[in-house]
């Protein structure tokens, strides 16, 4: 895969005209932009594309309000969600993809997570039409292919149905660490914040099961490895599926992943953003707290995967938790997963470089990591320089 240019490269570099923030609606898009302004010059045009889009939907917007609301208010999930957790580039997309082929599952798509408030009635169609025309073959930042109805995480619809989201790290880093803060661990958020989250938290969960007509929520968001406390609340009895990576290869494709996301999302002047210093604090942050969070599952709730052992025994390891989540339609859904795979089997994953400043801080930063999940600290495979 070609290299990504660097981030003083990409500032001066136009920005592209289309942003997931299209999708708010328009009390959310300004609060959004009075609390993060100043924006850079160069998303002049993305910023107004995003509000051209919103007044543009908003007859479908109210209309969706109006036919769906109280059906939605009013639904209670058919079965426990299914959450898979893990620190970003961990693999959670891989194993979502793969858990995805079961048709008993439901997840979020990529356009319903770019469009939230419009994922309802036949006007659906008119939206798919305008967003697939502009819609890259890949995430651009690794291979992973993206289409209208590929699983997506959850926060990046969560963005448009309130002011707390992860993906606010990208949109607005000159805040990030305070946005990772807020919409990871809650950390400073007041009680009406709180309130606000958690009703766009499960009125989206509501609309889709309602979407998917009952079937088991399957959703992916890294994010949601810190709110456990959170998701137990609300989901006492929810299946946990957690995946954990090699911490080299995570930090390396973690850093890759910012210099793909920043030039396409961020509104702020990005060019002295430290990629290092968020990837260590941030890794350092999450898995500590999932360590301490993953007590308070119950044992029989929660499947831990290595990335090494799905990418060497898939069926094994997904097996594994169908077994212990005692979910129906094991063989048909092994079967499926066997021909994803046999269809994507040339799926060529991006060559990792780092470093020997960077290895000394990961190892200093992250050996907890090491530790607990007995990966070496020689960054074995993954080209070092200096």
């Amino acid at each position: 895969m070609p290299s990504l240019p660097t981030l003083h490269e990409a500032a001066d570099q136009p920005a592209p005209t289309l942003h997931p923030l299209g999708g708010c609606d328009l009390d959310t898009f300004r609060r959004h932009c009075e609390e993060n302004t100043p924006f850079s010059e160069r998303t002049k045009s993305m910023r107004a594309a995003c509000r051209a889009s919103i007044l543009a939907r908003r007859p479908f917007t109210h209309y969706e309000e109006w036919r769906w609301k109280k059906a939605i208010e009013e639904r209670t999930l058919a079965k426990d969600p299914v959450f898979i957790l893990g620190h970003w580039r961990s693999g959670t997309t891989h194993l979502h993809n793969l858990l995805s082929q079961d048709p008993q599952f439901g997840w979020l798509s990529f356009y319903q997570a770019n469009m939230p408030l419009n994922m309802l009635g036949k006007k659906v169609a008119i939206g798919r039409f305008v967003m697939k025309q502009s819609l890259p073959k890949t995430r651009g930042f690794d291979n992973v292919s993206i289409g209208l109805d590929t699983p997506q995480e959850d926060d990046l619809a969560m963005a448009n149905l309130n002011p707390i989201s992860e993906f606010k790290t990208y949109y607005f880093p000159r805040e990030a660490k305070r946005h990772f803060a807020e919409s990871v661990f809650f950390d400073g958020l007041s009680k009406e914040a709180m309130g606000e989250f958690t009703l766009a938290y499960l009125l989206l969960l509501r609309k889709l099961d309602y979407y998917h007509e009952g079937k088991q929520l399957l959703l992916k968001n890294p994010a949601s490895t810190g709110r456990i406390p959170f998701l137990l609340q609300h989901f006492p009895n929810a299946k946990f599926i957690h995946i954990v990576r090699n911490p080299f290869k995570v930090f390396t494709s973690s850093a890759r992943r910012y210099l793909g996301a920043l030039p396409a999302f961020s509104w702020h002047d990005f060019r002295d953003f430290d990629i290092d210093d968020h990837v260590l604090e941030f890794y350092e942050q999450l898995m500590s707290a999932y360590l301490t969070d993953r007590e308070s599952i119950p044992p029989e709730n929660l499947v831990e995967i290595r990335f090494e052992d799905l990418t060497s025994n898939p069926l094994e390891e997904i097996g594994r938790a169908y077994q212990q989540f005692n979910l129906p339609g094991q063989e048909t859904a092994l079967e499926r997963v066997h021909s994803y795979l046999e269809a994507h089997r040339d799926y060529q994953k991006n060559t990792h470089q780092i470093s020997s400043e960077q290895v000394s801080a990961i190892r200093d930063r992250w050996q907890f990591a090491f530790d607990e999940w007995n990966y070496p600290t020689d960054p074995k495979g993954i080209d070092v320089a200096g």
